[in-house]
């Protein structure tokens, strides 16, 4: 009953669930999200393992002198900073590793039309002149308070971490620049995507995908991987009806 409120049928927010399920269903994928998992979290323990050693003691002080609370404190920054280290120099590996992943789900869905679509291209996913990427490295700090923190982080975030992730399934079926802020982020702008209206599933998918990343040492290193499935599982269901909801009112004006 509720399906008809959300414009692709399904509440975009259980996708990226989905996605981590579909992964450890398909050998293939499972395989790439282990290799590149194994190598995130080796990276992830070795530098933690040293920012404890070597910055614990100098960041409880800093936060508040030694006492209880800021110990508690300085371990959570130190979590923080280490999925800051990690997603920065993992980068180029997990955005290469989600493209995969994106055109492979599509792929085995049957859902990808060789000839027509083009694989995403990992230049726009490096960019950092967007300002999705500015709001990004504004509101980090927010996730060193404890789970509130962590899900304004999220909030704020989500309708440019929705963008990021279906950009993929846009730049593959060719849609313009125009259409895809249309699409995104509707007539009157990212500002209308915080009420997570039904009729606008970008900012709900982006949330729970950014939810997910925020979570410590694990987050920053598999769950973009799985993520990216999930957005590959959303644009299956998306191509299953037709396309983009905005291309479809375009070809239907211009006819």
């Amino acid at each position: 009953r509720n399906s008809m409120h959300y414009t692709y049928g399904t509440d975009p927010s259980t996708y990226p669930c989905r996605g981590i399920g579909y992964i450890l269903s398909h050998l293939e994928l499972l395989q790439k999200v282990l290799f590149i998992g194994c190598l995130g979290i080796f990276l992830s323990i070795l530098v933690l393992t040293l920012l404890l050693a070597f910055t614990l003691k100098n960041q409880a002080e800093a936060f508040g002198g030694s006492r209880w609370w800021s110990w508690f404190l300085a371990v959570f920054g130190v979590l923080i900073e280490t999925s800051v280290i990690v997603t920065t120099v993992f980068l180029f590996f997990h955005l290469k590793a989600q493209k995969d992943i994106f055109v492979t789900t599509m792929r085995s869905a049957g859902r990808w039309r060789d000839g027509e679509m083009v694989e995403p291209s990992l230049l726009k996913g490096l960019s950092c002149c967007r300002i999705g990427f500015f709001v990004k490295v504004i509101t980090l700090p927010m996730n060193l308070i404890p789970i509130v923190g962590t899900v304004v982080y999220a909030f704020v975030n989500a309708p440019f971490v929705g963008q990021d992730y279906m950009e993929m399934y846009m730049d593959a079926i060719k849609a313009s620049e125009h259409v895809q802020r249309k699409e995104f982020f509707g007539a009157r702008g990212v500002c209308s995507t915080y009420a997570f209206s039904p009729s606008n599933g970008y900012a709900r998918f982006g949330f729970v995908c950014a939810l997910f990343e925020a979570c410590p040492l694990v987050g920053p290193v598999i769950m973009p991987l799985t993520n990216a499935c999930a957005a590959a599982l959303w644009a299956c269901d998306i191509e299953a009806i037709g396309g983009p909801e905005t291309l479809r009112l375009s070809a239907n004006t211009l006819v």
